[in-house]
């Protein structure tokens, strides 16, 4: 891999933050006399480069991987909160960690749950995900 400037890093780590070509170009290179075109269009090329493009793809797996590092810490922190309120008899603070994770698993935006009783079962389908979770 070629070695990136200076100006190609700060782009990269730009465009990665902000998700922008023309604002990453511009936060690294001087476009005082350039029309909105150019600007465009020289982004857009900087970012096809491969050792950028390398680059970028890089740091994406680096906040990728962060996030689901600190997504799995959290998820382990609020279930444990879960065990920890219910032996405490604390309904409400168990019921709270349950909607954080209800809520980062999308539940709670789906469509409405049916409930149907089959052989003294309760069945309850969520149709978003064509999952089935039974109960005796």
């Amino acid at each position: 891999m070629s070695k990136l400037t200076v100006k190609q890093q700060k782009f990269a780590e730009q465009l990665v933050k902000t998700g922008n070509q023309k604002e990453a170009y511009m936060a690294a290179y001087s476009c005082k006399n350039m029309g909105e075109s150019t600007i465009y269009s020289r982004a857009h090329d900087e970012a096809k480069k491969p050792a950028v493009k390398k680059y970028i793809d890089s740091l994406r797996a680096d906040l990728k991987k962060k996030a689901l590092v600190e997504t799995s810490h959290i998820i382990k922190k609020l279930l444990e909160n879960v065990d920890l309120a219910q032996e405490l008899g604390q309904i409400s603070a168990s019921n709270q960690a349950l909607k954080l994770l209800g809520d980062h698993l999308g539940i709670w935006n789906e469509q409405p749950v049916n409930i149907d009783t089959q052989g003294g079962k309760a069945v309850v389908s969520l149709p978003a995900n064509n999952r089935d979770i039974c109960s005796e």
